[in-house]
């Protein structure tokens, strides 16, 4: 009888997946993988441009420093086309694009979970991280309230202050 809300015949593919692999080591096939094994073996994150390789010193690590990172980088990503299209909207889009695409298809191997699809040197990546700063401490002054712009300055040179240990690493990377 199924059990924990599976159908007949997902038990009975299972069932029949374990025997085959129990007859397989029988007659001399490769010896099957205990499940806890294969279940270890899946990722834990997406893969995008390879394996998963984290420098073992790199300090770019779920912290408050990469959660400031993220946010001041949201503030980039929405305040600069705001600010931007009334210059014109392909202006606003190309840095839209620029702002949250280039970062996304390049990278320092190490500097993340994953490895970028295009490898750059730590030097390039840190351009790109002043790029997303300066974006996000620039732009709102002028796409939004004083109020809003001075928040979001702040928020961008308390990121500065924080991201300083993966600066040093890119650097050296």
């Amino acid at each position: 009888m199924p059990r924990a809300g599976l159908d007949r015949a997902t038990v009975i593919a299972a069932t029949s997946l374990i025997n085959g692999m129990r007859a397989e080591a029988a007659i001399g096939g490769p010896d099957p993988a205990p499940l806890h094994a294969v279940v270890s073996e899946a990722p834990s994150a997406p893969r995008f441009g390879g394996t998963m390789t984290q420098a073992a010193d790199s300090p770019n690590r779920t912290n408050a420093a990469s959660g400031l990172r993220f946010l001041t980088e949201l503030i980039g990503w929405t305040a600069t086309p705001w600010a931007l299209h009334r210059v014109d909207w392909a202006v606003a889009t190309t840095a839209l694009v620029l702002l949250i695409g280039l970062p996304a298809v390049v990278g320092t191997p190490g500097d993340r979970p994953f490895d970028p699809p295009v490898a750059i040197p730590g030097a390039a990546m840190l351009l790109l991280v002043l790029l997303e700063v300066a974006a996000a401490a620039v732009a709102p002054w002028f796409a939004w309230p004083t109020w809003a712009a001075v928040v979001a300055t702040a928020l961008a040179a308390t990121s500065v202050v924080l991201e300083q240990p993966r600066w040093r690493w890119l650097s050296l990377h």
